[in-house]
């Protein structure tokens, strides 16, 4: 999907419904200017290269924002994307937490409890060390 991204100029996104759009924050990580729709969750804006736009406005509007955009220089997006809680590491460990924990309790309830230390252990040594990547 990156080279893809990098291969845009501008992306483009005039949608009517949407939930939580990642290929917005995607874009956005890949240093992509965005140009949405206001119907668009504000939560996707996690840098000052997405605009909104409203849906309602003349073809020519969106067009000369797409026009405006296409030359910006990128950046490193980075920090930004990581600071509003799009890391994969750290959403990694949250993830391996949340299972870990929730394994533990589960265990707990089918009366493992003897056995619940060795368990978690044995659950941890066999976690992935994503920093290899």
């Amino acid at each position: 999907m990156n080279r893809i991204l990098q291969a845009m100029d501008v992306f483009l996104f005039p949608s009517l419904y949407e939930g939580l759009p990642l290929s917005i924050i995607e874009a956005q990580a890949a240093g992509l200017p965005c140009i949405i729709s206001d119907s668009v969750p504000s939560e996707c804006r996690v840098t000052d290269l997405a605009e909104s736009l409203d849906l309602n406005l003349p073809i020519d509007k969106w067009a000369n924002a797409v026009l405006e955009k296409q030359s910006a220089i990128r950046k490193n997006t980075y920090q930004e994307i990581k600071n509003a809680g799009y890391d994969i590491e750290q959403n990694a460990k949250q993830l391996e937490n949340f299972y870990i924990k929730n394994m533990k309790i589960w265990v707990k309830g089918i009366k493992y409890e003897a056995n619940i230390d060795y368990f978690y252990s044995d659950i941890q040594s066999c976690t992935y060390n994503w920093s290899n990547i």
